[in-house]
């Protein structure tokens, strides 16, 4: 990780203390190679047949939570089954997003077609973002020099976006509990 700031080292060190295995850091460009943010990732977390993904170099670029110009550090969280090859571009491509548009990366929010411009799946179109149940230590650490908190990236179907949209964030994931849903399987069926 050369040319990483110290700061992003120990935000790192802290998601592949979290993820467990033998986590590998990968360098991850812009289709321009304008930007560029690197990503961990670890073989069997949290269970065997997934793997799991942490961005780090998206807290570099603050993200506005609200008109009074209030900024939160974010880095972005996935997991899927380990057959899917290109789970890592559409993570990526969502931290390039959100920095080159400024994008409002936040708990509940959804960025549109990032699974679908990659086609990984049949069923599931949208990241979902939202907190990273599946592991402990990810609700905001401060590690000095900005305080990270993380956001998990829930593939969901069109479907899934819309009930979002009229019912709301804790509707869509009771329903998602009721159904018990893999989130692992990025062609699972859609819950509606």
């Amino acid at each position: 990780m050369s040319g990483v700031s110290d700061v992003n080292k120990k935000i790192a060190r802290h998601i592949a203390s979290k993820f467990g295995g033998s986590p590998k850091v990968t360098r991850y460009w812009s289709d321009d190679q304008a930007i560029s943010v690197d990503l961990l990732a670890a073989a069997g977390s949290p269970c065997s047949g997934v793997m799991s993904y942490g961005t780090i170099g998206l807290s570099d670029h603050p993200v506005r939570i609200n008109d009074d110009g209030d900024e939160v550090c974010v880095e972005l969280l996935g997991a899927c089954a380990d057959a899917v090859k290109n789970f890592p571009n559409a993570l990526t491509t969502a931290a390039f997003y959100t920095i080159r548009n400024q994008w409002h990366c936040v708990h509940g929010g959804v960025l549109q077609n990032a699974l679908d411009m990659y086609k990984l799946s049949v069923t599931m179109k949208h990241f979902l973002f939202t907190s990273p149940f599946l592991w402990e230590g990810f609700n905001g650490v401060d590690f000095g020099d900005k305080k990270v908190h993380w956001l998990l990236a829930v593939p969901i179907s069109d479907a899934e976006h819309a009930y979002l949209r009229d019912h709301g964030l804790d509707a869509l994931e009771r329903a998602f509990e009721d159904r018990q849903i893999d989130i692992f399987d990025i062609n699972r069926d859609s819950v509606f």
